[in-house]
């Protein structure tokens, strides 16, 4: 009688209450006409995934979340996080839930609760109470992703990232303008508002600042084609520095400009001499 040797394999899908990345899939072989053999897992969970600092959000509204000491009982984290000049900060020890997931629970302040979620993507955090003491603006709920040396903002800030200049020619003639005070107007541009037209010029208004310091980090520009007017605050010197290209503004503020410079108390305004071109 011949016989038939049967080969199958057996496809499991095991969910570990670890700090694993997420469930693993393990293939098993049986060769036996007669027997199941022992499978031997051929991967397996681990929980150092979930450690180091992961980060999400962009221009002053930067969150990072630091992991260590992982292991099938829990981690210890911490969260650092800004909204403009508000922070946030907190700190301590969640717990591996049965299906995986990190918990963390406070009621010391208001109930904080957060949900740690492992995926593809890095971390998920969800936050239902949203109590958890930080600054306002500042939300730790969200997918963080593995932070790197290299500044994940770089590329929002610059004047087409920012909504500032509309292409990258215009964003040129504006660095050329202002010259070293570029990082003045792009650090101090986090909530970006267009305003009704210029009266005199009819150029374009956007007026900008950062939540929680006003009256210390503002800017504000005028476009109207390659014609500039621009003004930023130096909080440091206790100025506002004007620029413009065009020659009959050169000694004069825009309405929309002065109004904006005479909102702001005791502050020194310098005249720029630079033409833009260089």
């Amino acid at each position: 009688m011949k016989q038939f040797k049967t080969f199958f394999y057996i496809l499991v899908i095991s969910s570990v209450i670890s700090c694993d990345e997420s469930p693993k899939i393990g293939v098993y072989e049986n060769t036996s006409s007669a027997q199941t053999s022992t499978p031997e897992k051929k991967e397996e969970s681990t929980y150092s995934e979930w450690n180091g600092i992961w980060a999400k959000g962009k221009n002053h509204e930067i969150v990072t979340l630091n992991i260590s000491n992982c292991d099938e009982n829990g981690f210890e984290f911490s969260l650092n996080g800004s909204y403009g000049g508000n922070l946030g900060e907190l700190s301590g020890k969640a717990m591996i839930t049965e299906n995986g997931e990190g918990f963390y629970s406070n009621a010391d302040n208001g109930l904080c609760e957060l949900f740690f979620i492992r995926n593809q993507k890095g971390i998920l955090i969800k936050s239902p109470s949203q109590q958890c003491g930080a600054g306002m603006g500042v939300r730790y709920d969200g997918q963080y992703k593995i932070s790197s040396k290299k500044d994940d903002t770089e590329a929002e800030l610059s004047f087409t990232g920012l909504g500032l200049a509309k292409n990258e020619g215009q964003a040129k003639l504006i660095e050329n303008l202002v010259g070293a005070d570029k990082d003045l107007f792009l650090n101090s541009s986090h909530q970006t508002r267009n305003l009704p037209n210029d009266a005199k010029t009819g150029a374009k208004v956007k007026s900008s600042g950062v939540a929680g310091l006003y009256g210390e980090m503002e800017n504000i520009i005028l476009l109207k084609g390659n014609q500039i007017w621009a003004a930023v605050i130096d909080a440091e010197n206790g100025e506002i520095h004007y620029y413009t290209n065009v020659d009959e503004w050169k000694q004069k503020m825009p309405p929309s400009i002065k109004t904006w410079a005479e909102s702001i108390p005791d502050k020194t305004i310098i005249y720029s001499s630079n033409d833009g071109k260089n």
